[in-house]
């Protein structure tokens, strides 16, 4: 997993950052197209990264970061065995948490006030993304 850089445009959380700054973050693959469910949840996943460039889902991942509590399942096995517990992910869950995009050059020069919004919609999903990666 040397490498490994969350799929989510603006997030800057690797496998490295985690390793040097002690942070608990977890990453997570893209689901599989196996059935239908499967291959919606992937587009949305996919449509959630944000990027304007192309990138292989079935190589990339996306960090915990993005994710509620309400995304995970407990980890039943582990607890009763008194494990240290896992971080499972549900088969519905979604990046929700510290998403914004990038936007392009004509619209970003449209008004100084949408790139002050812009500004403020990414200063609030970093103050989001460092809330939420203490868990």
């Amino acid at each position: 997993m040397p490498g490994t850089r969350c799929a989510v445009y603006g997030c800057g959380n690797t496998y490295k950052t985690r390793q040097q700054e002690h942070e608990y973050f977890i990453f997570h693959r893209f689901p599989k197209a196996k059935d239908l469910v499967s291959q919606t949840m992937r587009k949305e996943w996919i449509l959630r990264c944000k990027r304007e460039d192309k990138f292989n889902p079935d190589t990339s991942y996306i960090c915990s970061v993005h994710f509620t509590e309400k995304d995970y399942e407990r980890d039943l096995q582990n607890e009763l065995l008194g494990l240290p517990l896992r971080k499972i992910l549900k088969k519905t869950a979604v990046p929700t948490l510290g998403l914004y995009s990038k936007k392009s050059t004509s619209e970003a020069s449209s008004s100084s006030i949408s790139s002050r919004e812009e500004r403020l919609a990414k200063r609030n999903a970093k103050e989001e993304v460092n809330k939420y990666r203490s868990f």
